[in-house]
């Protein structure tokens, strides 16, 4: 009787208990989301991809986050996405943009997230997982996303070749360089052209009579010394121009034993050391000249060029008589 009443009442007991845990339960799946108002999740997505899989220390490496969604942008709330953990790498700069796309007649929404970075050293360097974090507002539910860990390989710097310009350089300057010549040999060619023209039409003799005329004008203004250097420089000329040797730089003396080794006439031997030898007591001694002097020197050098002239003349007629023989 004590067994059966025991059972009775462990049997309640029993009773008891699944009634009080079935409205519990109940309650559990009132609360809880009905699986058809769940967002679709597939509804967002995230990935994080790098622009190369291998780059010199001296290269710079993009990181881009992008988050794409489909729907209404207005129902998700975002956390701030921080900056991704590295290594090896030093963080240059970072940036968003905002775009949208129309895919199979749906609107898609993407965020770019890009970091800029640049090696540190050389090895293996890596950008850990980022994860952001969101909630849909209708529902008021979280969820986070993350990407994967990615890794890039750091190889020696390289620094490219620079562009050869020396070609461009090169032509340019081969065409300059053409120009110039042409432009040098025209005007070089006119000038000895006209200066050909005045040697055959003014013999030097006569041009050195036009600067002897000219050195009077130092008489006037009482210039004794320009005038004596002008006389000694025209002088000089005429040997230098007559006997083909540099007579300007060459000592009086020297200058007189050349033109007896070439065997000059005495007569034109001794009126070009008058000449000079008064010019150098003018120059060198500060001799005060007379006036008689002052004559003489021009006399002579005037008589010497025009002996030449009458040379010349004689030398040319001799000439013609010859080739018309």
């Amino acid at each position: 009787m004590k067994q059966l009443i025991i059972i009775i009442i462990c049997f309640l007991s029993l009773s008891f208990a699944q009634g009080d845990k079935s409205p519990t339960n109940a309650g559990a799946e009132n609360d809880s989301i009905p699986a058809s108002q769940i967002p679709h999740w597939d509804n967002i997505s995230i990935r994080g991809f790098i622009n190369k899989d291998s780059l010199p220390q001296n290269d710079t490496l993009i990181f881009t986050v992008e988050l794409q969604l489909s729907g209404n942008p207005d129902d998700y709330s975002f956390l701030p996405l921080e900056n991704p953990q590295v290594s090896r790498l030093n963080l240059i700069s970072t940036s968003s943009k905002n775009r949208s796309e129309v895919k199979n007649g749906r609107t898609m929404m993407f965020k770019e997230y890009q970091f800029v970075y640049c090696p540190t050293s050389i090895g293996m360097a890596y950008i850990n997982a980022v994860t952001l974090h969101y909630k849909y507002l209708p529902l008021d539910r979280d969820r986070t996303l993350q990407t994967m860990r990615l890794g890039v390989k750091v190889t020696d710097p390289h620094f490219p070749a620079k562009k050869a310009k020396w070609p461009w350089i090169t032509g340019f300057s081969l065409l300059a360089l053409i120009a110039i010549c042409t432009i040098l040999y025209v005007l070089l060619f006119h000038k000895d052209q006209k200066e050909a023209e005045v040697d055959q039409g003014i013999p030097f003799e006569m041009e050195i009579q036009t600067q002897l005329k000219e050195s009077r004008n130092f008489l006037k203004s009482g210039d004794l010394g320009e005038y004596f250097d002008s006389i000694s420089h025209l002088m000089r000329r005429f040997i230098a121009e007559k006997y083909d040797f540099d007579a300007q730089g060459m000592p009086t003396i020297e200058l007189i034993n050349r033109l007896k080794e070439m065997n000059i006439n005495d007569l034109l031997r001794e009126k070009v050391k008058k000449v000079l030898t008064t010019c150098d007591m003018v120059k060198f001694a500060k001799h005060l000249p007379s006036q008689m002097e002052i004559d003489e020197v021009y006399i002579n050098l005037e008589c010497c060029t025009t002996d030449s002239i009458e040379e010349n003349k004689e030398a040319l007629i001799n000439i013609d008589n010859n080739t018309n023989k």
